[in-house]
């Protein structure tokens, strides 16, 4: 939810894309009324969408999803799925290889959130600049900052 907070915060968010984060449908019900019902949303379908957003916030952000690190999460979350819900006894058996791979992917992932966190923070540091100083010009009556918002302002209006 950190990349949905800093897109609310720069502006970036979009009633699509909170939607989307929500993990929820709609729905109309045979009484025609809109519903809402739950819809789960896999981890690394989130992970792709939380690093996109960020990707979109933050276009110099790499995330490199052809890192082996990303194949060994995805193997771990169907091997966390497949030893909670076993379908036979063999489901249940863990290796070591599995441990290590587990480990791999979860130092891969680590990663990428700190990366994704310190970008799109330097990201919300410098809009919150960039306000700040524009507010402090706005105050003080600087003509080209007014002349500027003015055109905002109509342009958004129409």
């Amino acid at each position: 939810m950190h990349v949905l907070s800093v897109a609310r915060g720069i502006d970036m968010s979009t009633p699509r894309l909170e939607f989307a984060f929500s993990e929820t449908v709609l729905f109309v019900s045979e009484q025609g009324e809109i519903k809402e019902q739950r819809r789960f949303v896999s981890t690394t379908a989130m992970i792709r969408l939380a690093t996109k957003t960020a990707q979109e916030m933050c276009p110099h952000l790499k995330i490199d999803f052809m890192n082996p690190g990303w194949q060994k999460l995805k193997d771990s979350i169907r091997l966390r799925n497949r030893i909670t819900h076993p379908k036979n006894l063999e489901d249940l058996v863990v290796s070591r290889r599995n441990l290590d791979d587990a480990k791999m992917g979860f130092d891969w992932f680590l990663t990428t959130v700190a990366d994704v966190m310190e970008v799109t923070l330097k990201e919300f540091s410098a809009y919150a600049a960039d306000a700040k100083d524009i507010i402090e010009k706005l105050s003080a009556g600087d003509p080209d900052t007014i002349a500027l918002y003015e055109r905002a302002r109509r342009e958004s209006d129409d």
